[in-house]
């Protein structure tokens, strides 16, 4: 027979718990999402931003971009511009990167330099120190990429010599050492031909005073213009491009770097920068991170709501912040959030 003393015990507890029912932990300053993001952007102490884009596979969109372009049976500067704009919209499709917090990936900035041993890809992002809103003029975009953003990280192209008349073509991407701390010594490398890509051609794949590339390559080519961002980022989040993202291949690490023909190691002009930007950025995600685990130390914290509290509470944006999600790339300036 059941004891009735344990029925009625049974019947006092579920009660005590439906009255506890009535009152709401507090958990809104835990600040679980933001501590997710965090952590994902810091090994220790150290400033990684691979969860946002992973430098061991920008060698594999380099390379996807040559052999696009040869299919297409371009050369010369036509191949260089199309290549320049295929990396920029691959990369633009899987980072998240968002050094301006304002929930939406930045714009990638693309900047060649080299000469006739090598072609460098500086991929680059606005300075959210320096730039505030995005203009309109595409021609604008010239003085934010060459002088008003930061190096996210450079890959370069290394003509090789083959056997035959197709010769074959090495790629190093190196991640900047003050966005990618864990990263400073890794070099991703990776190697492609094609056989429309021949030593006649070599010469003209890579960067030279053609002319074309200044304040109206943006302008001309469409690069920035005629809704080019407002193609690539219309609607799109930092959440959403983490979840449709494509993965490309990766590249293999080494510590040792790549060297042109005659022997030289390559650097781009921004491998030694230090932006003040990145530096702010990294000390608030410690802070975030260091005040999330505190909180979670103590008991996810000691302040509860009443039912009454959190209705009133309700009526108001859930987060305490909001997003204009309305405005794009190629549809007027705006300001980040805050």
């Amino acid at each position: 027979m059941t004891n009735p003393f344990k029925i009625l015990y049974f019947i006092a507890f579920c009660l005590t718990l439906a009255g506890c029912g009535s009152e709401e932990y507090d958990y809104s300053n835990m600040g679980v999402g933001v501590s997710k993001r965090t952590v994902a952007v810091l090994q220790g102490e150290n400033l990684d931003l691979s969860s946002e884009l992973d430098p061991a596979q920008v060698p594999e969109i380099v390379k996807e971009a040559y052999l696009e372009g040869a299919d297409l049976k371009k050369e010369g500067k036509e191949l260089v511009q199309f290549v320049i704009q295929d990396i920029s919209t691959k990369i633009a499709q899987i980072s998240s990167i968002d050094l301006n917090e304002d929930s939406i990936p930045d714009p990638i900035l693309i900047v060649p330099e080299g000469n006739s041993e090598s072609m460098t890809f500086s991929v680059r992002i606005p300075d959210p120190g320096q730039v505030k809103s995005y203009p309109d003029n595409p021609n604008e975009w010239q003085n934010i990429a060459e002088n008003k953003a930061i190096e996210v990280l450079s890959v370069t192209v290394f003509p090789r010599k083959g056997n035959g008349k197709n010769p074959n073509f090495d790629v190093e991407a190196r991640p900047n050492r003050q966005v990618y701390e864990g990263h400073h010594h890794h070099h991703y490398h990776s190697s492609f031909m094609h056989t429309y890509l021949t030593m006649h051609m070599m010469n003209s794949m890579f960067f030279s005073p053609f002319g074309w590339y200044g304040p109206g390559f943006y302008g001309r080519m469409g690069y920035y213009g005629r809704g080019y961002y407002g193609n690539n980022y219309g609607g799109r989040s930092v959440s959403s491009t983490k979840t449709t993202r494509r993965t490309y291949k990766k590249s293999k690490a080494s510590s040792t770097p790549l060297k042109t023909n005659s022997g030289k190691t390559v650097r781009s002009s921004l491998a030694s920068q230090k932006s003040s930007a990145v530096k702010s950025y990294k000390s608030s995600a410690i802070q975030k991170r260091n005040t999330a685990t505190a909180k979670r130390a103590t008991g996810f914290g000691s302040s509860r709501k009443s039912a009454s509290s959190k209705s009133s509470s309700s009526k108001s944006s859930s987060w305490g912040r909001s997003y204009n999600r309305s405005s794009s790339w190629g549809g007027g300036s705006r300001g980040f959030g805050k």
